[in-house]
């Protein structure tokens, strides 16, 4: 027997968000971005101008605000078994908690920033009810922090190996790509890594984790990567389609007595042509489609997301 997630939002519902976030996120960000890298390489960096620096700030401080009432909306329009989630949240208290993490993440040179990450995963899981219930999340700063780690050092070594050698560097490559590639390269492990740590909390009785092993489960990330690279980006749907149902499939849902599991119902094929039906869809109307984009998406894969329940008279987060 079968259990099955529920997403019922609408891209009318997620539109008027989008287009908010579109106009005074995307567009903003992507100039400063164009303007950054003018001056960067076409100027010594002393030219960068003091109001990219305070516009890039303002953007991400609206974009804080953004993802907030994102994951809202998300939240509030999923549910499992018939009964939806519900987030009690509110901007105030979201911003009491963000603002004090941000400006000791500021101040530590991002050192701070794995307990940043903790803290906004721990207020969105803890404010998000299911049946009158709510959960608590289990994941740790210093969990997040080997993690983060795992990217930030390598990187530096990267970079200070660079600087040191730059003069002797006589290749067409920019120095700072090779530097990009190994934060990449670190970029993949750290990814299912952080995966794992967020993927780990407490609903009740119930104890909602990610099962999978790192070794395998890297292999499975690589695989992917390579069908997706050598194909020049055409298989990427199947990738995520693929690693969608392999991670569903290991997380588990543990109670003292009885332990369940997850699954996807999986249709390569017309989730390949769909995922890229959507993603056209919302390039070719420049971005103004993609909330419906994100609705049908996430509708067509919650709905296919189920809980296996071995006997009839079982009873899953009840």
């Amino acid at each position: 027997m079968k259990k099955y997630f529920d997403f019922t939002l609408t891209g009318k519902v997620l539109f008027p968000l989008w287009m908010l976030y579109w106009l005074f996120f995307l567009m903003p960000n992507y100039s400063v971005l164009v303007y950054r890298n003018y001056l960067l390489n076409d100027h010594p960096v002393s030219h960068f101008k003091l109001i990219t620096v305070l516009v890039t700030i303002a953007i991400m401080a609206l974009s804080v605000v953004f993802h907030y009432y994102f994951n809202r909306i998300y939240i509030n329009y999923s549910g499992f078994g018939g009964h939806s989630f519900r987030f009690t949240g509110k901007l105030g208290s979201f911003l009491e908690m963000i603002l004090p993490n941000i400006f000791l993440t500021i101040i530590t040179l991002s050192f701070y920033f794995p307990w940043l990450i903790k803290a906004y995963a721990n207020y969105f899981v803890e404010h998000t009810e299911y049946k009158d219930h709510k959960s608590f999340f289990l994941g740790s700063g210093k969990g997040i922090f080997g993690i983060y780690m795992l990217v930030l050092v390598p990187t530096i070594i990267a970079s200070i190996f660079l600087v040191v050698f730059k003069s002797n560097y006589t290749g067409d490559i920019p120095t700072y790509n090779w530097v990009n590639l190994v934060e990449y390269i670190f970029m993949i492990p750290a990814a299912y890594l952080f995966i794992k740590w967020l993927l780990n909390f407490k609903y009740k009785e119930y104890h909602i984790y990610l099962a999978s092993k790192f070794w395998p489960s890297l292999w499975k990330i690589m695989v992917q990567l390579f069908y997706s690279m050598i194909t020049i980006g055409i298989y990427i749907p199947v990738m995520y389609v693929k690693l969608y149902e392999y991670f569903v499939a290991q997380i588990v849902v543990e109670k003292s007595d009885s332990t369940f599991k997850l699954g996807f119902e999986e249709d390569v094929m017309d989730d390949f042509l769909f995922l890229w039906a959507q993603t056209l869809l919302s390039l070719v109307t420049i971005g103004i489609y993609t909330p419906w984009a994100i609705s049908k998406i996430g509708n067509r894969f919650f709905r296919r997301t189920f809980i296996v329940i071995e006997e009839p008279e079982q009873v899953i987060l009840s």
